[in-house]
């Protein structure tokens, strides 16, 4: 029987596992391998197990696989009344709006008396540090082409082949970004259920969330200086602090339209967080609107992911670019951002998980063991909701943190936990800085630290989010535009190894929340 052919199974405990299998067929016969088909399997059959428990093994459901732009999907299709199986495993609409948009989650809907389960399986493609890898050797292969081609054909390449990719590039991600933003804080906050819930919990949760991101970015900031060569100024502290301050004072914009034409992200957070908690407020009386904003964070997020599809392109560009006008010497130092941060955000993740094996008196390898398959995720595909569905397994079933609390924190903590993100930036600004041979001071330092984490909040969670922010840093940092090519080009290379880091430490972050709230067993934690 073909995948696009459709079965019809009794959901008794033999259909279940007639089911499961035939689909795990379905998917292999597509070549789907590995983690995604054994993530597919678990899911299916969850789903799957709490319909046959609803029914009492007496519903008749039809399965089938479509295919459509090279991605997966499955389809479970059921008559009868609505019920949704979805309900006992995702605690809400907008939690089951994020998951169904990355991996393997199920969505659910019902019309005209069919109940349909769908399950979006990703296809089967090269890893992300591959194709980095291999547009990286690339560049470099151009690059040395460059000092023998003719200098007019290097400059008709340039002009009129990889200056545009580049700008193109940067001009797709900044037209949908400032939206992209919008929705996804307005959702997230309508997300937290009712006012007294985000009083409590998400209050709780969220605050924690933004203070560790300011303590980790304040840490990395400080503890690179020695490391890099700066021209110390004496006379800039005022100034710096009256930039702050206008910051500060600039975030209210004038209307409501002018932040989304600026790309001014900060502006774009204040109406994000003063409609959001107005939509709280309202609650039912403007359910049919938060829906419809939950669905336009969707398909902006697809969007996003579809743009950072051709980011391979934009990093040949850049860095061809790069070498053509600086030569391979750049490599003599553009190794310091990539690496000091890199052991920075590790050394953070691993005293993180030093201190809570002490608090909750077991092995800190075993926690790293633990964690190590959100690490890997963060580290092959540099976004952290990639990393959603096992890390909800890990903060359950290896930590033992409340189901409820777990798929409400890690989404909050994927968009408002920063704290390695800002440290990339910040090595970068820092390495910029030295390069340029811009003046610095204490109120630079404090400036750089207080502005780039609270930029780095506002950026997607996706694979090039950061490069979001990177024409508002350097304008607020006065270093020339044409550097936004190594600025991306690092911001690409850096966003991978501070991701990981990120993700290997939010359950046990998680973790902590949840001894707070006494939803914690501490007894799963220390199991083997």
């Amino acid at each position: 029987m073909g995948m696009n052919d459709q079965k019809k199974i009794l959901l008794d405990n033999k259909g279940v596992d007639e089911l499961t299998s035939t689909v795990a067929d379905w998917m292999q016969s597509s070549g789907i391998k590995g983690i995604s088909l054994t993530r597919a399997r678990i899911t299916v059959e969850t789903v799957v197990l709490a319909l046959s428990e609803h029914t009492g093994g007496s519903l008749d459901v039809f399965v089938s696989m479509k295919r459509f732009l090279g991605t997966n999907t499955l389809y479970v299709r059921y008559e009868g009344e609505s019920y949704n199986p979805l309900k006992d495993e995702v605690s809400d609409e907008w939690t089951s709006t994020i998951l169904s948009t990355v991996a393997v989650t199920p969505s659910w809907r019902y019309k005209d008396g069919i109940n349909e389960l769908s399950i979006r399986i990703p296809r089967k493609r090269i890893k992300d540090e591959m194709i980095l890898l291999g547009s990286a050797v690339l560049a470099v292969i151009l690059g040395a082409l460059g000092n023998v081609l003719p200098e007019q054909t290097v400059n008709i390449l340039s002009d009129f082949v990889l200056e545009p990719i580049e700008t193109v590039f940067i001009n797709l991600l900044g037209t949908f970004a400032g939206t992209l933003v919008f929705l996804a804080l307005v959702s997230g906050i309508c997300g937290m259920g009712n006012v007294s819930e985000l009083s409590k919990v998400g209050k709780y949760v969220t605050g924690r969330y933004l203070v560790m991101s300011f303590v980790c970015a304040g840490i990395m900031g400080a503890a690179m200086i020695p490391f890099f060569s700066f021209v110390w100024g004496t006379k800039q502290t005022s100034s710096q602090l009256d930039k702050l301050f206008k910051m500060i004072v600039d975030i209210v914009p004038p209307n409501p339209v002018k932040p989304f034409m600026e790309g001014n992200m900060l502006q774009i957070v204040f109406m994000a967080l003063i409609i959001g908690a107005a939509l709280l407020m309202l609650g039912n009386k403007v359910s049919v609107l938060q829906t419809g904003i939950l669905q336009a964070s969707s398909v902006y997020m697809r969007i996003m992911e579809m743009i950072c599809r051709i980011m391979p392109l934009y990093i040949v560009a850049s860095l061809t670019l790069l070498f053509w006008s600086n030569g391979f010497s750049i490599f003599k130092t553009i190794w310091k951002p990539i690496v000091y941060s890199m052991i920075l955000a590790n050394l953070i993740m691993f005293g993180k998980i030093f201190i809570a094996s002490v608090r909750y008196k077991t092995s800190p390898f075993l926690l790293i063991k633990k964690v190590i398959p959100t690490y890997l995720i963060g580290l092959t595909t540099a976004s952290s909701i990639a990393a959603l569905s096992p890390a909800l397994d890990i903060c359950e079933n290896r930590f033992g943190i409340s189901r409820q609390l777990g798929r409400f924190s890690f989404p909050i903590g994927a968009l408002l936990y920063g704290g390695t993100t800002s440290g990339g930036y910040i090595a970068i600004i820092y390495y910029l800085a030295e390069a340029e041979g811009i003046s610095v001071d204490a109120g630079w330092f404090i400036m750089a630290w207080l502005f780039i984490t609270i930029v780095s909040l506002t950026l997607p969670p996706v694979s090039g989010g950061t490069l979001i922010g990177l024409g508002v840093i350097l304008a607020q940092f006065s270093i020339p535009s044409t550097n936004l090519g190594i600025a991306g080009t690092l911001t690409l290379i850096i966003d991978f190894l501070v991701t990981s880091a990120k993700v290997g430490m939010m359950p046990v972050e998680i973790a902590n929340q949840a001894a707070h709230l006494d939803e914690l067993d501490v007894e799963v934690m220390r199991r083997k």
